[in-house]
Protein backbone atom coordinates (compact mmCIF):
# COMPACT_ATOMS: atom_id res chain seq x y z
CA UNK A 1 0.00 0.00 0.00
CA UNK A 2 1.38 3.39 -1.03
CA UNK A 3 1.68 6.08 1.61
CA UNK A 4 -0.58 9.09 1.20
CA UNK A 5 1.00 12.33 0.08
CA UNK A 6 -0.38 15.63 1.35
CA UNK A 7 -0.16 19.09 -0.12
CA UNK A 8 2.32 21.28 1.72
CA UNK A 9 -0.47 23.83 2.40
CA UNK A 10 -2.67 21.12 3.96
CA UNK A 11 0.07 20.00 6.34
CA UNK A 12 0.82 23.55 7.42
CA UNK A 13 -2.92 24.12 8.03
CA UNK A 14 -3.00 20.90 10.07
CA UNK A 15 -0.07 21.78 12.31
CA UNK A 16 -1.58 25.23 12.87
CA UNK A 17 -4.80 23.48 14.00
CA UNK A 18 -2.76 21.43 16.49
CA UNK A 19 -1.04 24.55 17.79
CA UNK A 20 -4.38 26.33 18.20
CA UNK A 21 -5.56 23.38 20.30
CA UNK A 22 -2.35 23.61 22.35
CA UNK A 23 -3.19 27.19 23.30
CA UNK A 24 -6.66 26.41 24.63
CA UNK A 25 -6.36 22.82 25.92
CA UNK A 26 -5.51 21.96 29.53
CA UNK A 27 -2.22 20.16 28.83
CA UNK A 28 0.22 18.54 31.26
CA UNK A 29 3.02 20.56 29.59
CA UNK A 30 3.40 23.77 27.61
CA UNK A 31 4.42 23.69 23.97
CA UNK A 32 7.17 26.29 23.89
CA UNK A 33 8.52 25.84 20.35
CA UNK A 34 8.06 23.59 17.34
CA UNK A 35 10.85 22.73 14.92
CA UNK A 36 10.37 21.24 11.45
CA UNK A 37 12.67 18.81 9.70
CA UNK A 38 12.57 16.48 6.72
CA UNK A 39 10.69 16.82 3.43
CA UNK A 40 8.60 19.85 4.44
CA UNK A 41 11.84 21.89 4.31
CA UNK A 42 12.92 20.63 0.89
CA UNK A 43 10.59 22.73 -1.25
CA UNK A 44 8.31 19.80 -2.06
CA UNK A 45 4.73 20.65 -2.94
CA UNK A 46 3.57 17.19 -1.80
CA UNK A 47 5.08 15.26 1.10
CA UNK A 48 4.06 12.23 3.16
CA UNK A 49 4.05 14.12 6.44
CA UNK A 50 5.15 17.16 8.39
CA UNK A 51 8.01 16.01 10.64
CA UNK A 52 7.95 18.16 13.75
CA UNK A 53 9.65 18.30 17.14
CA UNK A 54 7.39 19.78 19.81
CA UNK A 55 9.51 21.26 22.62
CA UNK A 56 7.95 21.02 26.06
CA UNK A 57 8.28 22.83 29.32
CA UNK A 58 6.35 22.20 32.52
CA UNK A 59 5.41 24.89 34.99
CA UNK A 60 5.59 23.91 38.65
CA UNK A 61 1.79 23.58 38.68
CA UNK A 62 1.79 21.37 35.56
CA UNK A 63 4.54 19.16 36.97
CA UNK A 64 2.61 18.72 40.20
CA UNK A 65 -0.66 17.94 38.37
CA UNK A 66 1.06 15.41 36.11
CA UNK A 67 2.82 13.76 39.05
CA UNK A 68 -0.49 13.44 40.92
CA UNK A 69 -2.26 12.11 37.81
CA UNK A 70 0.46 9.55 37.14
CA UNK A 71 0.68 8.51 40.79
CA UNK A 72 -3.04 7.70 40.94
CA UNK A 73 -3.89 6.61 37.39
CA UNK A 74 -1.93 3.38 37.14
CA UNK A 75 -2.42 -0.26 38.11
CA UNK A 76 0.40 -0.67 40.63
CA UNK A 77 0.31 -0.34 44.40
CA UNK A 78 2.22 2.43 46.15
CA UNK A 79 1.88 4.21 49.48
CA UNK A 80 1.31 7.68 48.03
CA UNK A 81 -1.89 6.84 46.13
CA UNK A 82 -5.19 8.59 46.86
CA UNK A 83 -7.20 5.85 45.12
CA UNK A 84 -6.11 2.20 44.98
CA UNK A 85 -5.94 0.03 41.83
CA UNK A 86 -8.78 -2.03 43.32
CA UNK A 87 -10.96 1.07 43.69
CA UNK A 88 -10.22 2.13 40.11
CA UNK A 89 -11.06 -1.36 38.91
CA UNK A 90 -14.36 -1.31 40.80
CA UNK A 91 -15.16 2.07 39.23
CA UNK A 92 -14.36 0.89 35.70
CA UNK A 93 -15.59 -2.71 35.64
CA UNK A 94 -19.33 -2.07 35.07
CA UNK A 95 -18.46 -0.13 31.92
CA UNK A 96 -15.66 -2.42 30.83
CA UNK A 97 -18.09 -5.35 30.90
CA UNK A 98 -20.38 -3.42 28.56
CA UNK A 99 -17.53 -2.80 26.10
CA UNK A 100 -17.76 0.97 26.55
CA UNK A 101 -14.35 2.46 25.63
CA UNK A 102 -12.31 4.03 28.42
CA UNK A 103 -12.21 7.25 26.38
CA UNK A 104 -16.00 7.54 26.87
CA UNK A 105 -16.13 6.11 30.39
CA UNK A 106 -13.69 8.71 31.75
CA UNK A 107 -16.06 11.49 30.61
CA UNK A 108 -19.22 10.05 32.25
CA UNK A 109 -20.24 12.52 34.97
CA UNK A 110 -20.19 10.11 37.91
CA UNK A 111 -16.86 8.61 36.83
CA UNK A 112 -15.18 11.91 35.98
CA UNK A 113 -16.21 13.34 39.36
CA UNK A 114 -14.55 10.45 41.21
CA UNK A 115 -11.44 10.71 39.05
CA UNK A 116 -11.18 14.49 39.61
CA UNK A 117 -11.44 14.02 43.37
CA UNK A 118 -8.28 11.90 43.23
CA UNK A 119 -6.21 14.09 40.93
CA UNK A 120 -7.00 12.15 37.75
CA UNK A 121 -7.98 14.57 35.01
CA UNK A 122 -10.72 12.84 32.98
CA UNK A 123 -9.54 14.28 29.64
CA UNK A 124 -6.06 12.89 30.26
CA UNK A 125 -7.43 9.50 31.35
CA UNK A 126 -9.56 9.42 28.17
CA UNK A 127 -6.34 9.33 26.12
CA UNK A 128 -5.83 5.70 27.13
CA UNK A 129 -7.61 2.42 26.37
CA UNK A 130 -8.63 -0.68 28.29
CA UNK A 131 -5.71 -2.41 26.62
CA UNK A 132 -3.36 0.17 28.13
CA UNK A 133 -4.92 -0.07 31.59
CA UNK A 134 -5.48 -3.82 31.89
CA UNK A 135 -3.16 -5.45 29.36
CA UNK A 136 0.05 -3.40 29.21
CA UNK A 137 3.40 -5.13 28.74
CA UNK A 138 4.25 -7.23 31.83
CA UNK A 139 0.90 -6.11 33.26
CA UNK A 140 2.30 -2.75 34.41
CA UNK A 141 0.57 0.44 33.32
CA UNK A 142 1.92 3.93 33.85
CA UNK A 143 0.62 6.80 31.68
CA UNK A 144 3.11 8.45 29.34
CA UNK A 145 3.22 12.19 28.76
CA UNK A 146 3.80 11.77 25.01
CA UNK A 147 0.60 9.76 24.57
CA UNK A 148 -1.57 12.34 26.34
CA UNK A 149 -0.11 15.18 24.27
CA UNK A 150 -0.41 13.24 21.01
CA UNK A 151 -4.07 12.37 21.67
CA UNK A 152 -5.11 15.83 22.80
CA UNK A 153 -3.25 17.74 20.08
CA UNK A 154 -3.41 15.48 17.05
CA UNK A 155 -6.57 13.41 17.27
CA UNK A 156 -8.27 13.61 13.88
CA UNK A 157 -5.41 15.62 12.38
CA UNK A 158 -3.60 13.80 9.58
CA UNK A 159 -0.06 13.97 8.32
CA UNK A 160 1.73 15.29 11.41
CA UNK A 161 4.62 13.13 12.64
CA UNK A 162 5.16 14.60 16.08
CA UNK A 163 8.10 13.96 18.37
CA UNK A 164 8.01 15.44 21.87
CA UNK A 165 11.22 16.57 23.57
CA UNK A 166 12.20 18.57 26.62
CA UNK A 167 12.93 22.18 25.65
CA UNK A 168 16.20 22.51 27.60
CA UNK A 169 17.53 19.12 26.44
CA UNK A 170 16.87 19.99 22.81
CA UNK A 171 18.54 23.37 23.10
CA UNK A 172 21.61 21.70 24.57
CA UNK A 173 21.79 19.32 21.58
CA UNK A 174 20.43 16.21 23.32
CA UNK A 175 17.85 15.48 20.63
CA UNK A 176 18.21 11.68 20.39
CA UNK A 177 17.13 12.06 16.75
CA UNK A 178 18.63 10.89 13.46
CA UNK A 179 17.86 14.26 11.88
CA UNK A 180 20.36 17.07 12.49
CA UNK A 181 18.91 19.96 10.49
CA UNK A 182 15.94 21.77 11.97
CA UNK A 183 14.03 24.96 11.20
CA UNK A 184 11.90 26.87 13.72
CA UNK A 185 8.27 26.45 12.65
CA UNK A 186 6.52 28.08 15.60
CA UNK A 187 7.19 29.76 18.92
CA UNK A 188 5.29 32.02 21.30
CA UNK A 189 7.06 34.99 19.70
CA UNK A 190 6.91 33.77 16.07
CA UNK A 191 3.51 32.18 15.42
CA UNK A 192 3.32 32.34 11.62
CA UNK A 193 4.29 28.82 10.51
CA UNK A 194 4.32 29.63 6.79
CA UNK A 195 6.55 32.64 7.25
CA UNK A 196 8.88 30.77 9.61
CA UNK A 197 9.39 27.97 7.07
CA UNK A 198 10.36 30.40 4.32
CA UNK A 199 14.11 30.71 3.73
CA UNK A 200 16.15 33.00 1.49
CA UNK A 201 17.88 31.21 -1.40
CA UNK A 202 21.30 31.17 0.28
CA UNK A 203 19.82 29.60 3.39
CA UNK A 204 17.98 27.01 1.27
CA UNK A 205 21.23 26.01 -0.47
CA UNK A 206 23.03 25.80 2.87
CA UNK A 207 20.24 23.63 4.32
CA UNK A 208 20.11 21.22 1.36
CA UNK A 209 23.91 20.96 1.29
CA UNK A 210 23.89 20.13 4.99
CA UNK A 211 21.16 17.51 4.41
CA UNK A 212 23.17 15.91 1.60
CA UNK A 213 26.27 15.71 3.77
CA UNK A 214 24.23 14.08 6.53
CA UNK A 215 22.70 11.58 4.08
CA UNK A 216 26.13 10.67 2.70
CA UNK A 217 27.44 10.10 6.22
CA UNK A 218 24.49 7.85 7.04
CA UNK A 219 24.85 6.07 3.69
CA UNK A 220 28.49 5.27 4.38
CA UNK A 221 27.54 3.56 7.64
CA UNK A 222 24.76 1.57 5.93
CA UNK A 223 27.09 0.47 3.13
CA UNK A 224 29.50 -0.91 5.72
CA UNK A 225 26.69 -2.85 7.41
CA UNK A 226 25.47 -4.22 4.08
CA UNK A 227 28.97 -5.24 2.99
CA UNK A 228 29.50 -7.07 6.29
CA UNK A 229 26.18 -8.94 5.89
CA UNK A 230 27.11 -10.05 2.36
CA UNK A 231 30.43 -11.45 3.61
CA UNK A 232 28.65 -13.27 6.46
CA UNK A 233 26.06 -14.76 4.07
CA UNK A 234 28.77 -16.00 1.73
CA UNK A 235 30.60 -17.53 4.69
CA UNK A 236 27.67 -19.40 6.29
CA UNK A 237 26.53 -20.83 2.93
CA UNK A 238 30.00 -22.01 1.88
CA UNK A 239 29.81 -25.69 0.92
CA UNK A 240 25.99 -25.73 0.85
CA UNK A 241 23.46 -25.71 -1.99
CA UNK A 242 23.20 -21.95 -1.53
CA UNK A 243 25.57 -19.43 -3.07
CA UNK A 244 24.91 -15.78 -3.70
CA UNK A 245 25.80 -13.43 -6.51
CA UNK A 246 25.16 -9.86 -5.38
CA UNK A 247 25.83 -8.24 -8.78
CA UNK A 248 22.16 -7.65 -9.66
CA UNK A 249 21.49 -6.14 -6.25
CA UNK A 250 24.57 -3.94 -6.46
CA UNK A 251 23.73 -2.73 -9.96
CA UNK A 252 20.60 -0.98 -8.69
CA UNK A 253 22.57 1.41 -6.50
CA UNK A 254 23.99 4.74 -7.63
CA UNK A 255 26.93 6.72 -6.29
CA UNK A 256 26.01 10.25 -5.34
CA UNK A 257 28.56 13.02 -5.34
CA UNK A 258 27.98 16.73 -5.42
CA UNK A 259 29.72 20.04 -5.68
CA UNK A 260 28.69 22.77 -3.26
CA UNK A 261 28.63 25.15 -6.24
CA UNK A 262 25.87 23.17 -7.94
CA UNK A 263 22.51 24.75 -8.56
CA UNK A 264 19.83 24.49 -5.92
CA UNK A 265 17.67 22.40 -8.30
CA UNK A 266 20.48 19.84 -8.79
CA UNK A 267 21.08 19.66 -5.05
CA UNK A 268 17.37 18.94 -4.49
CA UNK A 269 17.43 16.12 -7.07
CA UNK A 270 20.54 14.57 -5.48
CA UNK A 271 19.01 14.95 -2.05
CA UNK A 272 16.02 12.86 -3.12
CA UNK A 273 18.34 10.30 -4.77
CA UNK A 274 20.29 10.06 -1.52
CA UNK A 275 17.09 9.49 0.45
CA UNK A 276 16.08 6.72 -1.97
CA UNK A 277 19.51 5.13 -1.53
CA UNK A 278 19.19 5.29 2.24
CA UNK A 279 15.81 3.59 2.07
CA UNK A 280 17.08 0.91 -0.34
CA UNK A 281 20.09 0.12 1.85
CA UNK A 282 17.97 -0.11 5.01
CA UNK A 283 15.56 -2.45 3.25
CA UNK A 284 18.34 -4.68 1.96
CA UNK A 285 19.99 -4.80 5.39
CA UNK A 286 16.69 -5.87 6.98
CA UNK A 287 16.05 -8.59 4.37
CA UNK A 288 19.61 -9.94 4.37
CA UNK A 289 19.72 -9.98 8.16
CA UNK A 290 16.52 -12.04 8.24
CA UNK A 291 17.83 -14.27 5.44
CA UNK A 292 20.98 -14.89 7.46
CA UNK A 293 18.89 -15.81 10.51
CA UNK A 294 16.74 -18.15 8.40
CA UNK A 295 19.80 -19.98 7.04
CA UNK A 296 21.27 -20.32 10.54
CA UNK A 297 17.91 -21.64 11.77
CA UNK A 298 17.92 -24.26 9.00
CA UNK A 299 21.46 -25.35 9.82
CA UNK A 300 20.72 -25.62 13.53
CA UNK A 301 17.59 -27.72 12.93
CA UNK A 302 19.11 -30.16 10.42
CA UNK A 303 19.95 -32.60 13.18
CA UNK A 304 17.02 -31.76 15.46
CA UNK A 305 14.93 -34.88 16.05
CA UNK A 306 12.43 -33.14 18.34
CA UNK A 307 11.45 -30.47 15.77
CA UNK A 308 12.66 -31.89 12.45
CA UNK A 309 12.66 -29.87 9.26
CA UNK A 310 10.08 -30.69 6.58
CA UNK A 311 11.80 -33.23 4.35
CA UNK A 312 10.04 -32.20 1.13
CA UNK A 313 11.60 -28.71 0.97
CA UNK A 314 15.12 -27.58 0.22
CA UNK A 315 17.26 -25.22 2.27
CA UNK A 316 16.86 -22.63 -0.50
CA UNK A 317 13.04 -22.84 -0.37
CA UNK A 318 12.70 -22.82 3.42
CA UNK A 319 15.17 -19.95 3.90
CA UNK A 320 13.26 -17.92 1.31
CA UNK A 321 9.89 -18.69 2.88
CA UNK A 322 11.06 -17.87 6.40
CA UNK A 323 12.61 -14.61 5.20
CA UNK A 324 9.38 -13.45 3.52
CA UNK A 325 7.26 -14.30 6.56
CA UNK A 326 9.82 -13.18 9.16
CA UNK A 327 10.93 -9.80 7.83
CA UNK A 328 8.88 -7.09 9.60
CA UNK A 329 6.58 -5.46 7.06
CA UNK A 330 6.87 -2.09 8.81
CA UNK A 331 10.55 -2.19 7.84
CA UNK A 332 10.17 -3.54 4.30
CA UNK A 333 7.02 -4.01 2.21
CA UNK A 334 6.48 -7.56 0.97
CA UNK A 335 6.88 -6.62 -2.70
CA UNK A 336 10.30 -5.17 -1.95
CA UNK A 337 11.32 -8.24 0.09
CA UNK A 338 10.45 -10.44 -2.87
CA UNK A 339 12.34 -8.17 -5.28
CA UNK A 340 15.52 -8.40 -3.17
CA UNK A 341 15.25 -12.19 -2.83
CA UNK A 342 14.60 -12.53 -6.57
CA UNK A 343 17.72 -10.45 -7.30
CA UNK A 344 19.66 -12.99 -5.21
CA UNK A 345 18.29 -15.84 -7.32
CA UNK A 346 16.02 -17.22 -4.60
CA UNK A 347 12.62 -18.82 -5.43
CA UNK A 348 10.39 -16.16 -3.87
CA UNK A 349 7.67 -17.06 -6.40
CA UNK A 350 7.28 -20.46 -4.66
CA UNK A 351 5.70 -18.70 -1.67
CA UNK A 352 2.06 -17.65 -1.93
CA UNK A 353 0.71 -15.03 0.48
CA UNK A 354 -2.92 -15.41 1.52
CA UNK A 355 -4.42 -12.56 3.52
CA UNK A 356 -7.79 -13.45 4.99
CA UNK A 357 -9.70 -10.65 6.65
CA UNK A 358 -9.25 -10.56 10.42
CA UNK A 359 -6.62 -13.32 10.56
CA UNK A 360 -2.84 -13.60 10.50
CA UNK A 361 -1.30 -13.53 7.04
CA UNK A 362 -0.71 -17.05 5.73
CA UNK A 363 2.47 -17.90 3.78
CA UNK A 364 2.27 -21.13 1.77
CA UNK A 365 5.45 -22.69 0.34
CA UNK A 366 4.53 -24.71 -2.74
CA UNK A 367 7.20 -25.75 -5.30
CA UNK A 368 4.64 -27.49 -7.55
CA UNK A 369 3.41 -25.02 -10.18
CA UNK A 370 -0.12 -26.45 -10.57
CA UNK A 371 -0.74 -26.54 -6.83
CA UNK A 372 0.75 -23.06 -6.54
CA UNK A 373 -1.68 -21.77 -9.15
CA UNK A 374 -4.51 -23.12 -7.03
CA UNK A 375 -3.18 -21.23 -4.01
CA UNK A 376 -2.77 -18.07 -6.10
CA UNK A 377 -6.42 -18.34 -7.10
CA UNK A 378 -7.42 -18.56 -3.41
CA UNK A 379 -5.22 -15.55 -2.62
CA UNK A 380 -6.91 -13.56 -5.37
CA UNK A 381 -10.38 -14.53 -4.08
CA UNK A 382 -9.43 -13.34 -0.59
CA UNK A 383 -8.09 -10.09 -2.01
CA UNK A 384 -11.44 -9.42 -3.72
CA UNK A 385 -13.30 -10.41 -0.56
CA UNK A 386 -11.15 -8.09 1.60
CA UNK A 387 -12.06 -5.18 -0.67
CA UNK A 388 -15.63 -5.58 0.61
CA UNK A 389 -15.04 -6.83 4.16
CA UNK A 390 -12.83 -3.98 5.31
CA UNK A 391 -15.28 -1.11 4.65
CA UNK A 392 -18.35 -3.17 5.63
CA UNK A 393 -16.88 -4.23 8.96
CA UNK A 394 -15.74 -0.67 9.57
CA UNK A 395 -19.39 0.40 9.34
CA UNK A 396 -20.57 -2.46 11.60
CA UNK A 397 -17.95 -1.85 14.31
CA UNK A 398 -19.11 1.75 14.67
CA UNK A 399 -22.42 0.40 16.00
CA UNK A 400 -21.04 -2.42 18.16
CA UNK A 401 -17.65 -4.12 18.06
CA UNK A 402 -19.37 -7.51 18.47
CA UNK A 403 -20.80 -7.34 14.94
CA UNK A 404 -18.93 -8.95 12.06
CA UNK A 405 -19.80 -8.91 8.37
CA UNK A 406 -19.25 -11.76 5.94
CA UNK A 407 -19.93 -11.68 2.20
CA UNK A 408 -20.70 -14.60 -0.12
CA UNK A 409 -19.41 -14.45 -3.68
CA UNK A 410 -20.17 -16.10 -6.98
CA UNK A 411 -17.90 -15.34 -9.93
CA UNK A 412 -16.37 -12.44 -8.00
CA UNK A 413 -19.81 -10.86 -7.46
CA UNK A 414 -21.30 -10.34 -3.96
CA UNK A 415 -24.42 -12.54 -3.81
CA UNK A 416 -25.08 -12.54 -0.06
CA UNK A 417 -24.30 -10.43 2.97
CA UNK A 418 -24.33 -11.92 6.46
CA UNK A 419 -24.30 -9.79 9.61
CA UNK A 420 -23.02 -11.84 12.54
CA UNK A 421 -23.06 -11.08 16.26
CA UNK A 422 -21.07 -12.84 18.97
CA UNK A 423 -20.64 -11.87 22.58
CA UNK A 424 -19.46 -13.67 25.71
CA UNK A 425 -21.57 -13.09 28.80
CA UNK A 426 -21.61 -14.48 32.31
CA UNK A 427 -24.40 -14.98 34.87
CA UNK A 428 -23.92 -11.49 36.30
CA UNK A 429 -25.05 -9.93 33.01
CA UNK A 430 -28.59 -11.32 32.86
CA UNK A 431 -30.21 -7.93 32.29
CA UNK A 432 -27.78 -7.16 29.51
CA UNK A 433 -28.48 -10.58 27.97
CA UNK A 434 -32.21 -9.83 27.87
CA UNK A 435 -31.60 -6.42 26.30
CA UNK A 436 -29.32 -7.82 23.59
CA UNK A 437 -31.70 -10.69 22.78
CA UNK A 438 -34.63 -8.30 22.50
CA UNK A 439 -32.74 -6.01 20.12
CA UNK A 440 -31.54 -8.92 17.95
CA UNK A 441 -35.05 -10.35 17.75
CA UNK A 442 -36.41 -6.95 16.69
CA UNK A 443 -34.32 -7.10 13.50
CA UNK A 444 -35.03 -10.79 12.80
CA UNK A 445 -31.64 -12.30 13.60
CA UNK A 446 -31.31 -16.08 13.93
CA UNK A 447 -30.15 -16.52 17.53
CA UNK A 448 -28.40 -19.25 19.46
CA UNK A 449 -27.18 -18.92 23.02
CA UNK A 450 -25.75 -20.82 25.95
CA UNK A 451 -24.79 -19.97 29.50
CA UNK A 452 -21.66 -18.12 28.42
CA UNK A 453 -22.44 -16.46 25.09
CA UNK A 454 -24.85 -15.19 22.46
CA UNK A 455 -24.45 -15.88 18.72
CA UNK A 456 -26.69 -14.47 16.05
CA UNK A 457 -26.76 -13.91 12.30
CA UNK A 458 -28.88 -12.38 9.57
CA UNK A 459 -28.29 -13.15 5.88
CA UNK A 460 -29.45 -10.83 3.12
CA UNK A 461 -29.39 -11.98 -0.52
CA UNK A 462 -27.91 -9.72 -3.19
CA UNK A 463 -28.24 -9.67 -6.96
CA UNK A 464 -24.45 -9.50 -7.34
CA UNK A 465 -24.53 -6.01 -8.81
CA UNK A 466 -24.55 -3.93 -5.63
CA UNK A 467 -21.65 -1.58 -5.00
CA UNK A 468 -19.73 -1.45 -1.73
CA UNK A 469 -21.56 1.78 -0.85
CA UNK A 470 -24.95 0.13 -1.42
CA UNK A 471 -23.95 -2.82 0.79
CA UNK A 472 -22.72 -0.37 3.45
CA UNK A 473 -26.14 1.26 3.44
CA UNK A 474 -27.82 -2.14 3.93
CA UNK A 475 -25.61 -2.86 6.96
CA UNK A 476 -26.20 0.63 8.32
CA UNK A 477 -30.00 0.34 7.96
CA UNK A 478 -30.17 -3.03 9.80
CA UNK A 479 -27.91 -1.87 12.64
CA UNK A 480 -29.72 1.45 13.03
CA UNK A 481 -32.90 -0.59 13.58
CA UNK A 482 -30.97 -2.74 16.07
CA UNK A 483 -30.09 0.43 17.95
Amino acid sequence: MNRIEFKRKTLIDNIERALTIAQREDLPATIKEVYAFGGILRDKEKVHDFDAVFLLEQTLEQAQMWDRFRRNFNNTSNENREISPQQLDALFQPYYRQDIPLSKVAMIDSVSKTLEEHGIKPKWAACFSWTDFYFSFLGIFYPELDKVLRKLLLKGIRGIQAIFRNYEDFKEGHTMLVAENFQLAWSMEKRDVRKNLEMPQEAKIAFITSELKLFQKQLMSLKEQLSKLKIELSSITSGTELSFNFDKLNSKHVDISFDENETYENLLIKCELARQELRAHREEISVLRNLEGSIENFQERKSDTLYPLPSNYTMRELATSWTISGTPKYEVKEGRIREILSDLGLPEDHIVTIQRYGTTTQYELEPDRDKRNGLLAIAEEEKIKNKYLRPLNRVAKKFDKNFYIDVGFMKEKPTSLTIRYYRQLDDENENMRKTILSKLESVAFDISQNKWSISASKTIKSDGNKTIKELENIVRKVLEEYG
